[in-house]
């Protein structure tokens, strides 16, 4: 029983006894979460073996559209089975006796409004990233000022990623307005900004692959399917329980004083810092 046994005293500690104890169960919630992306990489399946995608000179905005609309719908598919994997998440980091299918779909169910508002979002500042390089590319501007503008974007979405990450794991801990958790979650973004482009390093990094290849020739793609698989197979939830216990530590910090009942809960037991 995961109750018996001896709980961590660190949360990096935490990290190494689930991943000892309960491998399987992260594969297991990362081929849940994959079923989620399979709507995604029918689409771009899709629009990599049709020749209607093919932009020319005249029709590249258009194109450009079509292709890139529904990954706002496709990203909200995707953003279920992350909540999915945050309650989970959640309850493992907890000790609560997670079951990883069970609890899996009940987060989803329990949390399915702040799931699709969150990832319509990020879905919305994907699209809006991806339109808006084409854009940019095919204008005339001096080319160091489109890297600026580039790179403006994709500042623009990982800041947009931290706030609904915080604000996603805040959904499965309380009870609140979304306006209260997003007030809160633009607090955590900007107050530990450094500590959390270095956790978002590991949360953003299928992100990080799949643009960094974009870049690269052709030859480089079977990169984007080998890490794709490894994802599916365990990085998926292994990314989200390392944010999940890395956000309870900061709510730990700031918020739990008033919710004593979750401080350092699943860790062994101290007074909250005064």
């Amino acid at each position: 029983m995961e109750n018996n046994i001896k709980t961590p005293e660190t949360r990096f500690e935490l990290l190494g006894d689930r991943l000892k104890t309960r491998f399987f169960d992260f594969m297991l919630v990362s081929l849940l979460m994959g079923l989620f992306l399979i709507p995604y990489i029918v689409w771009i399946i899709v629009i990599n073996n049709s020749s209607f995608f093919v932009p020319t000179q005249e029709n590249y905005l258009l194109v450009s559209l079509i292709t890139f609309a529904p990954y706002i719908p496709l990203t909200m598919i995707f953003g279920l089975g992350v909540v999915g994997a945050l309650y989970y998440s959640k309850r493992l980091a907890f000790g609560e006796g997670a079951n990883a299918s069970k609890d899996f779909f009940y987060g989803i169910s329990k949390n399915i409004k702040p799931a699709l508002l969150g990832f319509f979002i990020i879905g919305l500042m994907y699209f809006a990233l991806s339109y808006g390089k084409i854009i940019i590319m095919a204008s005339e501007l001096n080319p160091i000022l489109k890297g600026v503008l580039i790179g403006l974007i994709y500042v623009g979405f990982i800041i947009i990623t931290m706030i609904v990450a915080f604000y996603l794991s805040q959904s499965v801990l309380y009870t609140g307005t979304t306006g209260q958790l997003m007030m809160n979650a633009v607090k955590f973004t900007f107050g530990m900004f450094g500590w959390n482009l270095l956790i978002f390093l590991i949360v953003l990094l299928p992100f990080i692959v799949v643009e960094v290849v974009s870049y690269l020739p052709s030859a480089f793609f079977l990169i984007e399917y080998i890490f794709l698989a490894i994802c599916i197979l365990f990085y998926f939830e292994f990314e989200v329980f390392v944010f999940s216990i890395y956000s309870h530590a900061i709510f730990d910090l700031t918020i739990n004083d008033d919710y004593p009942e979750i401080y350092r809960k699943g860790l062994t037991p101290k007074e909250p810092i005064e």
